[in-house]
């Protein structure tokens, strides 16, 4: 049976999103609503006077089309020395810092720079790229963009001649630096599993040439029930 696509757009992207699909799930892929998944890795930062890979924990949260959340930690010897949320509930984006109060973020671009971030790492799935509120185009050899329409952010996909993903990027302000500059996600072809639910064993993400960080997905659950207060920051208690 082949594999159905509510997104909207033409031909050749349309055909190269099922490429992927089919490459990673066969006839039968999962539907994804939903989803929180954790990471272990290492980030490239600043440590003192020098950047150092140091140990990196990552929680990624999704409400599609429009509400994604972002938690890490960086670790060095065992001690958190940077923590944070980044998360956008469809309307407002806000960013959490230690145990500061959230802070709702007014730059346009550090805004759209978020969008475009969140929806990378959401593509990763593949399976948001066919639902209705995406539109596909097809840019180039084995390569096609997806535009989320309900937040409007675009990443750009490029696939291996198999069909399985390569690498996934979008230009997105970077806060390091305060420039817009290619965000780059690179996945490996080897995937682990959680229930139906299959994930790039290795991810390797930079801006342009400068790694950032480096994580490997420890858990996954999809279509889970996921609270409001999750992506307003809001207290539970």
């Amino acid at each position: 049976m082949p594999v159905l696509l509510m997104a909207r757009g033409d031909e050749e992207a349309r055909s190269l999103l099922k490429q992927a699909i089919e490459a990673r799930y066969g006839a039968r892929p999962p539907a994804i609503d939903s989803l929180r998944v954790t990471f272990d890795g290492r980030a490239h930062v600043k440590v003192g006077p020098i950047k150092t890979w140091v140990p990196l924990w990552v929680m990624a949260q999704f409400d599609l089309p429009d509400k994604m959340r972002w938690d890490f930690e960086v670790k060095p010897m065992g001690m958190t020395v940077r923590q944070g949320v980044e998360s956008y509930d469809g309307e407002l984006l806000r960013t959490l810092r230690g145990d500061d109060n959230p802070e709702v973020i007014e730059s346009a671009d550090m805004i759209a720079g978020a969008r475009r971030r969140l929806w990378a790492i959401a593509a990763l799935l593949l399976m948001p790229l066919g639902d209705h509120f995406v539109e596909l185009e097809y840019v180039g050899e084995r390569s096609f963009r997806a535009v989320n329409t309900q937040i409007d952010a675009a990443v750009d996909v490029q696939l291996r001649e198999d069909g399985w993903v390569e690498c996934i990027s979008v230009d997105a302000f970077n806060d390091e630096t305060g420039n817009i500059e290619k965000y780059i996600i690179q996945a490996e072809s080897e995937m682990v599993g959680f229930g139906d639910l299959l994930l790039p064993k290795q991810i390797q993400v930079a801006w342009g040439n400068q790694p950032a960080y480096e994580m490997q997905p420890t858990n996954a659950e999809h279509n889970v029930e996921l609270a409001p207060s999750t992506f307003t920051l809001a207290s539970s208690s």
